[in-house]
């Protein structure tokens, strides 16, 4: 889940932010610093920042597009898959550069932030899937009855196996009790029964 989310102009500023986690971060400070971390990572390594994790398990993932000179920032919780949000960040940066056609460097812009809200809402509900007790019993049961059909398909095979590696030590197996007493585990000899 993504608890904040920030567009960055090339100068630093936030010229959006949405706060999901209800936290008190100042987007004014977090942007700042990700414009000169990732500045200093371009001029150290030659590449930008993409991910920073956190000792909290949060991630900070960031995007950068060259072309319209905006970043897109989120912080999410260790749960969320790392290939899904930089796609999400893409979008919504192409989202909001639409839906601001000419305005996107103009700082005022920072006023009409509420207007793109629902464009936000609509595109994480459309690209994430909610963990809920539903989904996670509905896993559990495919994940369950994939197991028992493997278990049925490679039963035979295993069974060959063992009968085949026990008969290469022993020799033929003659008595069907034998053939059981393998597969539970330990051997009776006829002299037993």
């Amino acid at each position: 889940m993504i608890h904040n989310l920030y567009i960055i102009s090339e100068g630093g500023v936030a010229i959006y932010s949405k706060n999901f986690a209800k936290s008190t971060m100042d987007e004014q400070l977090i942007s700042g610093f990700l414009i000169a971390v990732g500045s200093f990572a371009k001029e150290a390594v030659g590449s930008g920042l993409k991910k920073i994790e956190m000792q909290t398990g949060e991630q900070l993932f960031v995007h950068f597009n060259e072309t319209l000179k905006l970043s897109t920032a989120a912080i999410t919780s260790a749960a969320d898959y790392p290939k899904v949000i930089p796609k999400i960040l893409k979008k919504i940066l192409k989202q909001y550069s639409e839906m601001f056609k000419g305005k996107i460097h103009d700082i005022t812009i920072v006023e009409e932030g509420p207007k793109f809200d629902p464009v936000v809402s609509k595109l994480l509900e459309d690209n994430t899937a909610k963990r809920d007790k539903k989904r996670f019993l509905l896993g559990l049961l495919l994940g369950s009855l994939l197991l028992g059909v493997l278990f049925f398909l490679f039963t035979p095979h295993l069974i060959q196996l063992i009968t085949e590696f026990y008969m290469s030590i022993r020799g033929p197996l003659t008595d069907p009790l034998d053939t059981i007493s393998i597969l539970a585990g330990f051997h009776l000899t006829s002299n037993l029964l």
